[in-house]
């Protein structure tokens, strides 16, 4: 049985429930049972065209017994009000208000064969996923914070420095490639299937992570926007979903269609800069057999018009390139 732990602080509001609807925790705190789930959601990111085995050899089956346990609850930054759009407003809402605080995930693994694919799960987790609600949306983006503890989980990766790796786009974009050229290298012969470099985008009818070409990263975000009553809201595309497109298929592909909602096929993570200011990465899963985002539309007129996501995307987050360097559109 082996010990290891992963350090992180929370860098964007965050959305935790609690046992009255609407509000956090008192103490705010992230459970293991929360935790393990996200973990199993990358896992299955990872595992190719058959989830089941990866996902049942990191935390266990009913065939195969226990897998890897959470150890801790996390806790988070004190919760106070913050404005969300909801339904046509803005709405007040708790959340845990990011700060410098360091919490520590514990796990327990029952055999160290599993160390490497984990390893590969929780630092896929900790650069594109995020935890709570709207956590596809950029709230609950957490940072991973390297150490020198013996038993730090990642240590031995490349260490995020901020004065290097998070002083522009181009460096954060640059350290990703590295972190996963790592991953590369060492899940040779495992379960895992780690993000390829070429930029040959596929479909799927659940989420995989195939390809750095489904990982962009964005231009800056000043601080003002993000700290704003309702700022994320304000800056991901959930806010106002119809203006995507006119054209039903391409709705479809940005997470709505025919007046419904559906699970955005993007999400979206921040990372702080030192100068306060935030840099976007965006992961999507291309689905509806729209491997790109279409640059132009038929408008309700006929007449050609662009789209309004490649726009906003494009022109006003500045997504231009993936990381296997395709253009977004």
């Amino acid at each position: 049985m082996i010990i290891k732990t992963v350090t992180v602080k929370l860098v964007t509001p965050a959305m935790i429930g609690g046992s009255e609807a609407g509000r956090c925790d008192d103490p705010p705190t992230l459970r293991p049972p929360a935790i393990r789930g996200m973990l199993r959601f990358w896992t299955r990111a990872l595992a190719g065209d058959q989830p089941s085995d990866l996902e049942s050899e990191l935390w266990g089956s009913t065939d195969v017994g226990q897998g890897i346990s959470i150890l801790n609850a996390v806790r988070l930054p004190v919760a106070r009000n913050h404005v969300i759009f909801v339904r046509g407003g803005f709405h007040d809402t708790e959340m845990c208000s990011p700060d410098d605080e360091e919490s520590t995930i514990s796990l327990r693994i029952p055999d160290e064969r599993v160390l490497c694919p984990l390893r590969a799960v929780v630092w896929t987790w900790l650069h594109l996923g995020a935890v709570g609600r709207r956590s596809r949306r950029g709230y609950g983006s957490l940072l991973w914070v390297p150490c020198e503890k013996d038993d730090d989980l990642l240590r031995g990766w490349e260490k995020l420095d901020p004065a290097r790796d998070l002083v522009s786009s181009d460096a954060l974009a640059q350290y990703l490639k590295r972190g996963f050229a790592q991953m590369r290298s060492e899940s040779r012969g495992n379960l895992i299937r780690v993000p390829d470099p070429r930029s040959d985008r596929s479909c799927s009818r659940w989420f995989q992570l195939k390809t750095l070409d489904q990982i962009f990263v964005g231009g800056r975000v000043p601080d003002q926007v993000i700290n704003t009553d309702g700022g994320l809201d304000r800056l991901i595309h959930g806010l106002a979903w119809d203006f995507r497109s006119t054209n039903n298929i391409v709705r479809s592909q940005m997470g709505g269609s025919g007046g419904k909602r559906l699970a955005s096929p993007i999400m979206w993570r921040l990372f702080p800069t030192p100068d306060r200011s935030y840099i976007p990465v965006m992961t999507w899963s291309p689905r509806e057999d729209i491997t790109r985002i279409p640059r132009q539309e038929k408008g309700p007129n006929g007449h050609v018009q662009p789209t309004g996501i490649y726009h906003y995307l494009h022109e006003k987050l500045g997504f231009q390139k993936s990381l296997a360097n395709k253009d977004l559109g």
